[in-house]
């Protein structure tokens, strides 16, 4: 909820989950350091008044709404820029509701001694499933994201009261340190003093598996699209693995998922480069697969070395840091100390070499027919394998990049070469040499080297385009004022002609370094160009009316325009800056969603008409991609010039088909999907 509010601040980037996520897990680190303070420093009746009073103060202090931070730490240092939002929002009421788990387990064990309580932190993992799948299924679609902070805020308060009449109720217990029943260490060897290389293993596991989490969500968001319901998915997963590997030792089977670990990130090798040439469902469902494997061994795993209940706020409180460890990692490290997203077939190769350990300390034995070999040695070949595999997918992605870059908004390469890939397939350049820019695997410009062809419109910009026929036909034939928001290489400028200007908006800013550095188109303008730096609708909101003569929305964020962008309250600040016969074109292209129900209701909710020009049938050598565009206007005389006329009239044009209104407060891509 918190993450929505804050996304289109941030230019609908999917570093805004992960950084959430990282947050979220060093919150719940406090939390639970504070629950095995309070357990071990205080009395039982004096924990229990001391929280309840915490409690209190955290239902006071939360706020209907994160506060937007200025825009000029946004640019500068997004992710810390998004930390403090958190911390000045729901930073106390997250630090003691993660309390919960680890401090209502402790009560339990003080009030029923000899029970073992590590089937509860199942039920609150399945509490926290639970309320994830209800977020987008029910409250998001029926709340606006306000209402909804009313209720999280009254549902705080409710819990409030619950535990208040759960602390009165075992206010009688006592702090002992009695033995489990009989049965509790069941296929599982009992700790008494936690060996040093178990307590390395309660911080290693939890943080493979909490960098595994974001390392692959990060994947999902770059090649498919930075939205929350699939931030669900994973988080879903990983949840599901606590409840399973923690309800009991039934759920992990070790000869079974210890293989399949290997297996998954061996699979993950090839997701790494093939991936996001897949289909919606093979990109989804694989890397789901691969992360629910690795977190059932890192979580199962984690479940056999659990100690003993009297350690029980201590083993929650190393399984924390290690969540906290992994999070940080992801989410604020890499991005910083790599290029690219090399985090992920790190953390698959640091996941498989952990596996091999176990087995090897073991000294388990593997059935080959009649022949028995020791499972570690096995397991070192097949982490061999894995890290071959690993290594020739990361040269493979990297193929003719001559200039990487990567910040909080992505990775973004340069590539060269007198090839590029078309659906997996290398297609030779007509005109020689070229330069691409290239986000995940998605194309955001191309331009010859040739200086015969380097003005060449390209891509989604072609002469055949839906964008080239909006500016064949607006009314306005002389000193055009163009908006852009998004700028890829610049491709746009190609169009210039004397008199003419183009205002570009990018969030990015080494986008613009590589469009200036790698790229002629804006140099060789015969427009006037400009470049502003931020999210292109706040700095509309900002700005005074320009009184485009055409507007266009191209920004992209994975393999899709980041939802902020394509709401009624986007619409109706691009309409303040539209000129009387003004247009929109918008870039729909998608491989995993339908965006022209969306672009079509808001036409309708504004007045506009709509024109949706297929993508032409073109020749990948030239440099061209076939794109659907989208023209929305007003203007009477826009829809009579004489080719936009007769693309009207073409049958293919005429279904209206069905239309899905976005809002700020709500924006579900579940009616869209391919």
């Amino acid at each position: 909820m918190v993450a929505k509010f804050l996304l289109p601040s941030f230019g609908g980037s999917a570093g805004v989950w992960a950084t959430c996520l990282a947050a979220f897990q060093v919150l719940l680190l406090g939390g639970y350091a504070y629950a095995h303070w309070l357990t071990r420093s205080l009395k039982p009746v004096t924990q229990r008044v001391l929280h309840l009073g915490v409690l209190v103060l955290a239902v006071s202090f939360f706020p209907v709404a994160p506060p937007v931070p200025s825009d000029s730490l946004i640019l500068h240092a997004p992710a810390w820029a998004l930390v403090r939002a958190l911390a000045c929002s729901v930073g106390l009421p997250f630090l003691v509701l993660s309390a919960t788990a680890p401090l209502l387990m402790e009560w339990f064990r003080q009030s029923r001694p000899g029970r073992v309580p590590y089937r509860l932190y199942a039920f609150s993992n399945g509490g926290s499933l639970l309320a994830l799948l209800l977020y987008p299924a029910f409250f998001e679609p029926i709340f606006d994201r306000h209402s909804q902070a009313g209720l999280w805020r009254g549902g705080l308060f409710a819990f409030l009261i619950l535990c208040a009449i759960t602390a009165w109720k075992s206010r009688h217990a006592t702090a002992t340190r009695a033995e489990p029943r009989p049965g509790y260490h069941a296929n599982h060897k009992p700790i008494s003093a936690t060996p040093r290389f178990s307590l390395w293993l309660w911080i290693a596991l939890p943080a493979c598996g909490s960098a595994l989490l974001l390392a692959l969500t990060n994947q999902i968001c770059q090649d498919v699209t930075p939205v929350p319901l699939l931030w669900v998915a994973p988080m879903g997963v990983y949840l599901l693995t606590f409840i399973l590997c923690f309800e009991g030792p039934r759920s992990y089977r070790r000869g079974l998922f210890l293989p399949a670990c290997l297996l998954a990130m061996l699979a993950l090798a090839w997701l790494f480069y093939y991936g996001c040439l897949q289909t919606f469902a093979v990109q989804i469902f694989g890397y789901l697969a691969v992360l629910f494997i690795g977190c059932m061994v890192c979580h199962g795993e984690l479940y056999r070395l659990r100690p003993g209940p009297e350690r029980l706020t201590s083993y929650y409180l190393w399984i924390a840091l290690g969540g906290a460890l992994g999070g940080l990692f992801v989410a604020m490290l890499a991005p910083l100390i790599f290029n690219n997203v090399f985090e992920t077939p790190l953390i698959a190769a640091l996941l498989a070499s952990l596996v091999t350990l176990l087995l090897w300390r073991e000294g388990a034995r593997f059935r080959l027919g009649k022949q028995a070999l020791p499972s570690g040695r096995v397991a070192l070949a097949g982490t061999l394998v894995i890290m071959a595999s690993l290594a020739i997918a990361i040269h493979a992605r990297g193929r003719q990049t001559i200039y990487s870059t990567r910040s909080f908004y992505g990775v973004c390469q340069v590539k060269e070469g007198s090839t590029w890939l078309i659906n997996n397939v290398p297609c030779p350049l007509a005109y020689g040499r070229g330069r691409m820019l290239v986000s995940g695997q998605v194309y955001h410009g191309f331009q010859f080297l040739d200086p015969a062809a380097s003005s060449f419109p390209t891509t989604y910009y072609s002469p055949e385009s839906g964008l080239s026929l909006a500016l064949e036909s607006l009314p306005v034939v002389t000193n055009r004022y163009i908006g852009a928001i998004g700028l890829g290489t610049g491709t746009l400028a190609a169009y210039g002609r004397p008199g003419d200007r183009i205002r570009f908006y990018e969030l990015n800013p080494d986008v613009i370094r590589i469009a200036r550095g790698y790229f002629t188109f804006l140099g060789h303008s015969a427009a006037q160009t400009e470049l502003v730096l931020g999210d292109g609708r706040l700095s509309l909101e900002r700005e005074p009316n320009e009184r485009f003569d055409l507007l266009v929305l191209d920004a992209f964020s994975g393999d899709s325009i980041p939802t902020h962008l394509l709401t009624d309250e986007a619409m109706r600040v691009y309409l303040r800056h539209l000129g009387p016969d003004g247009v929109i074109a918008v870039h729909v292209s998608n491989d995993h969603l339908d965006l022209q129900p969306v672009i079509r209701a808001l036409a309708a909710q504004n007045g506009l008409r709509s024109l949706l020009v297929p993508a032409a049938n073109l020749d990948p050598s030239t440099g061209k991609l076939g794109a659907v565009w989208m023209l929305l206007s007003a203007s009477d005389a826009f829809f009579r010039t004489p080719i936009i006329a007769q693309s009207i009239a073409r049958p293919t044009q005429q279904d209206e088909g069905k239309s899905l209104l976005w809002t700020d407060d709500h924006s579900s891509i579940l009616p869209i999907l391919r």
